[in-house]
């Protein structure tokens, strides 16, 4: 069934965006699992439009261009429902050759269920580019499907750099450890030759499978800016008690960490004695969304519906620092700080909070099932320091099975 002009230049369109809008809001602060999943089945629709194209004159997918976002997804997926190994090895090679659209071959290898794409991943993981090899891991990790542990040590000791983070960050996710494992994770920590990446995902695995004390060797990613600054931070916090915590703030404050850094911290820290350095920050202009951010993830309140956003009237005119921010809701300076003076109260400060909840083991598995997307990682990878048996859902993985 061939689509008509018209439709054909909709789905051409906006079928690849549709795969962007699905990605890119999986971690945002605004969007709820509901959002997700309306996203899911719009993408869900354009794939069966592009399916029911397939062999027509125009032809869909020979005219998508693969570089463009989201069409390495609906290749992939299409190549995979339809067991055609010859597509499935053009879209690996021609990802390969760019180095680029991984995102998208991640995504594509779990939006179907393990049973129709195990024989792709297998082929993924035994291809010649080491980052394609180790999406295939992070594929793994998303559909928690934790590989046995002959292949883990292969990653972990003959791998590529990029097989051994990717294999790190399984172990600690889904806390897949045997002795053996658990011993070559030693060896890691130990090494002199290991780049900074290893390190930490390897510190990070360790701290996930409940050892505590290998917190302190984090110090090194939390002096200064850093790729992996958030993540630390969210790992030292969850182990922390809220005297510790309180500690480390007043350091990072007073050898002058960047707003922003320490923005993120109050954030994951979740004390409420600390809210007027948030408060401060939403007058400045340049930090003024982060700060709307770190708010509303402490309190759970979503300012847009509590009428406490930026008139479009005003002449406070917010501009982000960091492009990341720049689409997020603008705080009112004056309605904001009004809102806690009157509702201070509620919060302990006795407590550390997240989505309005004081923490606690049942606060955060409820927030990782239904708090915005942003609120419910945060919760899940607390939860998954604290709690020894507990795994944390994938934000990435598919939320609908609906074919």
């Amino acid at each position: 069934m061939a689509l008509s002009p018209w439709l054909f230049a909709h789905v051409k369109h906006d079928a690849p965006y549709a795969w962007f809008r699905r990605h890119h809001g999986q971690f945002s602060s605004q969007l709820t699992p509901q959002h997700i999943e309306e996203y899911e089945h719009k993408l869900a629709e354009y794939l069966q439009l592009a399916r029911l194209d397939i062999g027509s004159e125009s032809d869909y997918l020979s005219v998508l261009e693969r570089d463009t976002w989201g069409a390495v997804f609906m290749l992939l997926v299409i190549a995979i429902e339809q067991n055609n190994t010859a597509s499935v090895t053009s879209v690996l090679e021609d990802i390969s050759n760019r180095d680029t659209q991984y995102d998208e071959l991640v995504d594509a290898l779990t939006w179907l269920p393990i049973e129709r794409s195990v024989s792709v991943i297998k082929h993924v993981l035994k291809h010649p580019n080491p980052a394609i090899r180790a999406s295939g891991i992070e594929s793994l990790t998303i559909l928690k499907q934790p590989p046995d542990e002959q292949s883990l040590l292969h990653w972990l000791t003959t791998g590529s750099d990029a097989e051994r983070i990717a294999a790190l960050k399984l172990i600690g996710d889904l806390k897949a450890s045997t002795h053996a494992i658990a011993e070559q994770l030693a060896q890691l920590l130990k090494s002199e030759t290991s780049n900074e990446a290893e390190t930490f995902y390897a510190i990070r695995a360790a701290l996930r499978l409940g050892n505590k004390d290998f917190v302190r060797l984090l110090k090194p990613y939390l002096e200064q800016p850093n790729e992996h600054f958030n993540e630390a931070v969210i790992a030292v916090f969850s182990v922390l008690s809220k005297a510790e915590i309180e500690q480390q703030l007043e350091q990072w404050q007073q050898i002058g960490l960047p707003l922003e850094q320490r923005l993120f911290a109050l954030m994951v820290a979740g004390l409420p004695n600390r809210m007027t350095e948030v408060l401060d920050a939403i007058n400045d202009p340049a930090y003024n969304q982060q700060a709307g951010m770190v708010f509303s993830v402490i309190t759970g309140l979503h300012l847009e519906d509590c009428g406490l956003s930026l008139d479009v009237n005003s002449r406070f005119a917010p501009d982000a620092a960091n492009s990341d921010y720049a689409d997020l809701p603008m705080p009112d300076p004056i309605l904001v700080p009004n809102w806690w003076r009157q509702h201070q109260s509620q919060f302990d400060p006795a407590c550390r909070y997240l989505g309005g909840q004081s923490y606690s083991p049942e606060s955060l598995n409820d927030l990782h099932q239904n708090a915005r997307q942003y609120t419910r990682y945060l919760a899940g990878q607390i939860a998954a320091y604290q709690q020894p048996n507990f795994v944390a859902g994938n934000l990435r993985a598919r939320r609908i099975r609906v074919y």
